[in-house]
């Protein structure tokens, strides 16, 4: 049931929506005349980078767009120096012009897959072009990355009038652009020519229009609202001379001051309870608190963020992947997609001065660099304590930790609201050793393209748990969100020199499901016990195990255990990125019985 509010809030969206439709507005606009006065210095920022292996990978992947290829997820996709912006590249569907109010974005029968269309549509390879013409030595060469940089807006414009068609259906993709804009404007835009600087310029206002009349407050109160509030506010920080610059710059203060308290919890974790959305929307908070002039209220609750970031990083290997991951990065969204965390913990390493977070040098160049300035780029870090073994209450994640051992245990329940970006991973076990990965999540592949696929990467049977009679631990509401969700709770939680113990508990249905993990760390052992009462009668409890690449042996259950190996098929899948799939080794212990039902099983970390 809608309240006044909301529905008064969108009564007055779609009035000036149809307006700003049937009435494109066209103000003369006063702006910089150069670079844009609250972001770092480019120039002195490329002349910095000169030479480094980051700029010569931005060379590279540029001749790679100056070609007509993109880097997009997990591949490079031959798009053409034109491409049809509101194509699906893999299914060929393409949409139309409509009022975006009538586009159906998440049918990929009239659309294709939105995140296919989207994601190049964002703009980012441009703010790359941008950062390779700056790099760049050979005149002819900047200038063709210029030229190609001039010729792809204008062709987007044309083919995607404002408020028509799928590049209007979601605001966080106008934010996306908008910001990619931004920079683009920042680190070129004394390079374009008059005319296409003015147009960008005006189309720009027109983001911010679009975006102050069309926030996700009711619709996606998350990392989209999040996108939405800090381009809305860059917009009028960094264009203050424009119509409504003010009132959009306290907009999206006031928004991301009340979001940090509602969607970050007390411990730090973002309440999507995903590792992925996490680092987005702590890079969302984090540049918004560096063009808002780093205001103190805001840091505590960043570093706060950054270090729980920290415990699922485990210190420098791959990020394991818990929830949704949607493939892509709020800035520079290239390179090993699970170590994006590095840069995002380095600038908040940089920014906030806390020498708690690790300070990855290597990968300063990515983001830091270009929010923070040349010093960044030299800074070092002040040496991190070794990593200990932390429990978030909030969040229910305990991250254990000896040598170079990882072991994460999600003894939390579903995200917050419907859990939109959550999987039915409750007392999910994952474990790397150094850079091997032991036991790994499955992972995401799709959101809307395969309805099965999307329901079995989020499903029990994907993760580490154990699934009773062939049950989910919640019920799915496709394509985002549960309609129910499981009462988990941390009854026993020990960290020690010798052993760390923890005992939790999932509830749903007539279903408890008690694990207690053991995490010997002289022997590099973890023994994992799982009791579950489902109720009177006969019950099946399955515990699933998904191994990383050579990680097949890493399980060992007691004698006499009913256990399925294998590869692929009904159970064996991987997706390390959006899109991607691969087959993976699993095992499957299985009891039958009545009354208390109990599955062991080892997890071997040495060796």
């Amino acid at each position: 049931m809608r309240s006044f509010a909301e529905i008064a809030f969108r009564l007055r969206q779609e009035t000036a929506n149809i307006r700003m439709l049937c009435f494109p507005p066209a103000p003369r606009l006063v702006s910089p005349p150069h670079r844009l006065s609250g972001l770092p210095d480019p120039e002195a920022v490329a002349r910095a980078l000169a030479g480094s292996p980051y700029a010569d990978k931005v060379r590279e992947l540029a001749r790679t767009l100056s070609d007509g290829k993109y880097p997009l997820f997990d591949t490079t996709v031959a798009l053409g120096r034109e491409p049809a912006w509101r194509r699906d590249w893999q299914s060929g569907q393409e949409s139309g012009l409509d009022y975006f109010r009538r586009i159906p974005y998440l049918d990929p029968t009239k659309v294709g897959d939105h995140k296919r269309v989207w994601e190049p549509a964002r703009h980012q390879h441009l703010v790359l072009l941008a950062q390779a013409a700056l790099l760049e030595e050979d005149p002819a060469v900047r200038t063709g990355y210029l030229a190609l940089i001039e010729s792809q807006l204008l062709g987007f414009i044309e083919s995607n009038p404002f408020q028509r068609g799928m590049h209007w259906a979601s605001a966080l993709e106008v934010s996306f652009r908008a910001l990619s804009w931004i920079w683009i404007d920042h680190l070129a835009g004394s390079s374009l020519t008059p005319a296409v600087r003015e147009r960008l310029r005006l189309e720009l206002y027109r983001h911010g229009l679009h975006l102050a009349y069309n926030l996700s407050i009711y619709f996606s109160r998350n990392t989209h609202l999040l996108g939405e509030a800090v381009a809305l506010h860059a917009l009028g920080v960094l264009y203050p001379e424009w119509p409504a610059a003010s009132g959009w710059r306290q907009t999206g203060e006031q928004i991301l001051a009340q979001e940090i308290d509602y969607q970050v919890l007390a411990d730090g974790a973002d309440f999507e309870q995903s590792s992925y959305y996490h680092v987005y929307a702590l890079d969302m908070f984090l540049f918004h608190w560096l063009l808002a002039g780093k205001p103190v209220k805001l840091a505590g609750r960043l570093a706060a963020m950054a270090e729980y970031l920290d415990a699922w990083s485990g210190s420098g290997g791959p990020m394991p992947l818990a929830g949704d991951d949607d493939g892509g990065r709020f800035f520079h969204p290239y390179g090993p997609r699970e170590r994006f965390y590095q840069a995002t913990v380095t600038t908040a390493h940089l920014a906030l001065q806390n020498n708690a977070l690790p300070h990855y040098p290597d990968s300063a160049a990515e983001q830091a660099a270009w929010w923070l300035g040349v010093a960044a780029i030299s800074g070092r870090g002040g040496g991190a304590p070794a990593p200990a073994s932390r429990r978030f209450p909030e969040a229910g994640l305990v991250a254990m930790a000896h040598g170079d051992a990882r072991v994460w245990v999600d003894a939390g329940g579903f995200g917050s609201r419907r859990g939109g970006h959550s999987h039915s991973d409750s007392l999910q076990i994952l474990v790397r050793r150094g850079e091997r990965e032991l036991l790994v999540d499955a992972g995401t592949y799709t959101y809307v393209s395969d309805r099965k696929r999307r329901d079995w990467f989020r499903s029990t049977a994907a993760h580490n748990t154990v699934r009773v009679d062939g049950a989910e631990q919640g019920d799915m509401d496709y394509p985002f969100g549960w309609r129910s969700r499981p009462d988990v709770q941390i009854e026993q939680w020990e960290a020690g020199e010798q052993t760390d113990c923890l005992t939790a508990v999932c509830r749903y249905r007539n279903v408890q499901h008690r694990r207690t993990v053991h995490f010997h760390k002289r022997e590099g052992r973890i023994e994992i016990t799982d009791e579950i009462d489902a109720g009177p009668g006969e019950h099946l409890a399955e515990q699933f195990w998904h191994m990383g690449e050579g990680a097949e042996d890493c399980v060992v259950f007691p004698a006499g255990t009913e256990v399925e190996r294998g590869k692929g098929g009904a159970w064996g899948w991987r997706s390390r990125c959006l899109g991607q799939i691969e087959e993976a080794s699993y095992a499957v212990a299985r009891v039958r019985g009545v009354g208390i039902l109990r599955l062991r099983a080892s997890i071997v970390v040495e060796g």
